[in-house]
């Protein structure tokens, strides 16, 4: 026995030391991201940490930084809650930044946490289990999204916690109570993304399929009263208005409605289904956006791995899971937005659990082949080129993108946002009181500086109908904005639009700025430019 206790204990501090040494690679970058040098390139994170600011500082859930300091109808309020707990240990950014990276770290572990619960719930042989999640741990996406001031790690974990509860339901003791809980969990999930809209739909649906009414009631109960609480008082305090401008950081539904009509939706479902097989090859690759380019191959891996989670899923029967899955994959397909990784995250661990069942599939065919069927042989050596290939792309795409391309980008935005920094000391030397500004780190120069200002933000639109110049168009009407808005400067940085597949060339939007009417340089440096609306 005493034998036996050893070797459990050794095998225990074993895993430990593993999952530490897996885990480090992600602390590092967590660490090396600690001040968030790159904030505001998805300006979500700064409207969380301005929210968050809101409420510690007794103003009520808005958004501080936006002219006229409306009500923040858009995001829902249980990240910037906990965000809020940053601005309570420091009022000062750069210890605020720490904390928060912190909060994010602890939430990055819970999300991996709920995938491994994820893959146990789906019954995954010990070598999968353990490989999906070694795959999850080094994905690029999980650790770049999971160090950004962001609600995907805690609206992903809520979502997969749930959706295993439900799954598992009749296995507890108190099947009732594990209702109500999940049922709690996705309310907690909406309070974090309303994009958990399919959750509160999928689940009580099944429990209604499957004659459980008790289990649905009591899924409802707790859940709604959550979701119907935020949807009323976000319609109660939003402005309704027409301008673009206040659409875009107050109100999806109207957003949304602004950039698609109803015949335009097949268009929309077929671009970003082709966009999201992409994604997910992209994402079960270990591949980022920030250097990735779209190539055929990608979309052929995302359509194995999907082919990989409907035989999972099917072979499990796990309807709760599957109908979310459905469900939350119609809703990507209809919004108006690119299916990219970080839209993937409830179901990233999905993929990846079905990407490695089917590669292990494929490599016991492999071994399964007769020496003497030289047409099996040919197959068997096809699908070992294409599984030492993927292999091998995973392998160098996490050294890539985790030593390189991650730290990399985290260094450059940090030298950037210094940059700006100085412009806004140079403003804060040249402006008599506080100005609005329109600038793409809206955001960032509310934190440092107290400005108000906003974002030129182009429509959705043009986008999906490869417009190029209605693209551009936007920037052609800054100083009309400006003027509307009582805008008196605008900023202009060298990573401005950086992830934009249009104007992300800093020449065009110079040129473009430059054709304004109105508009004078007052400031340049080889990175920034301010210039005053006259």
């Amino acid at each position: 026995m005493g034998r036996m206790a050893n070797r459990v204990w050794m095998k225990r501090c074993l895993t430990c030391v593993l999952l530490l040494l897996l885990l480090s690679p992600a602390a590092y970058l967590f660490w090396s991201a600690h001040d968030q040098p790159q904030l505001g390139l998805f300006q979500d994170d700064g409207f969380y940490l301005i929210a968050a600011k809101a409420l510690v500082e007794g103003h009520g859930y808005k958004i501080l930084s936006l002219p006229g300091e409306p009500y923040q109808t858009k995001y829902p309020p249980l990240y910037p809650l906990l965000l809020s707990m940053a601005w309570c240990v420091s009022r000062s950014l750069p210890h605020t930044f720490a904390t928060v990276t912190f909060i994010n770290w602890l939430l990055y572990l819970g999300y991996l946490a709920a995938g491994y619960m994820l893959f146990d719930t789906l019954k995954l042989p010990k070598l999968a289990r353990w490989l999906s999640l070694l795959i999850v741990v080094l994905t690029p996406a999980c650790v770049f999204f999971g160090f950004q001031i962001m609600a995907e790690s805690l609206f992903s974990g809520l979502v997969l916690v749930c959706l295993c509860l439900t799954e598992r339901t009749l296995t507890f003791k108190r099947p009732v109570l594990i209702a109500v809980g999940s049922g709690l969990i996705a309310g907690a999930a909406f309070l974090t993304k309303t994009a958990a809209a399919p959750l509160l739909i999928t689940t009580p649906f099944v429990f209604l399929y499957r004659k459980q009414y008790t289990y649905a009631a009591c899924f409802l109960l707790s859940a709604m009263p959550l979701a119907v609480a935020w949807i009323t008082w976000s319609t109660c305090h939003r402005i309704p208005s027409t301008d673009p401008v206040w659409l875009y950081y107050t109100d999806y539904v109207a957003f949304y409605k602004a950039n698609v009509a109803w015949n335009e939706v097949p268009k929309l479902i077929t671009t970003n289904l082709s966009l999201l097989i992409a994604s997910v090859g992209k994402a079960v690759l270990c591949m980022l956006t920030l250097n990735y380019k779209y190539t055929p191959e990608i979309s052929v891996v995302g359509g194995f791995a999907m082919f990989g989670v409907i035989r999972l899923l099917a072979a499990n029967r796990a309807i709760h899971i599957m109908a979310f899955a459905l469900a939350y994959v119609l809703e990507l397909l209809v919004w108006n937005f690119t299916p990219g990784e970080r839209f993937l995250f409830p179901l990233l661990p999905l993929c990846i659990a079905g990407f490695v069942k089917e590669m292990l599939y494929v490599c016991k065919l492999i071994r399964g082949v007769r020496s003497e069927m030289r047409v099996q042989w040919a197959v068997a050596l096809a699908c070992t080129c294409g599984v030492g290939c993927m292999v091998i792309t995973l392998i160098v795409s996490v050294w890539n993108n985790d030593v390189h391309v991650v730290p990399e980008f985290i260094q450059n935005s940090r030298i950037e946002r210094n940059r700006r920094l100085a412009a806004y000391e140079w403003l804060r030397g040249h402006v008599e009181h506080a100005p609005a500004f329109v600038s793409y780190r809206d955001t960032e120069m509310y934190l440092y500086t107290g400005w108000h200002g906003y974002r030129i933000q182009p429509l959705t639109k043009p986008y999906y109908d490869h417009n190029r110049l209605g693209v551009l168009a936007t920037l052609l009407r800054v100083s009309q904005s400006a003027r509307l808005h009582t805008a008196r400067y605008v900023v202009s940085s060298a990573d401005d639009y950086e992830l934009d597949s249009i104007l992300s060339d800093r020449t065009i939007r110079e040129d473009l700025l430059n054709q304004n009417r109105g508009l004078r340089t007052v400031y340049t440096t080889p990175d920034v430019r301010v210039y005053s609306v006259d």
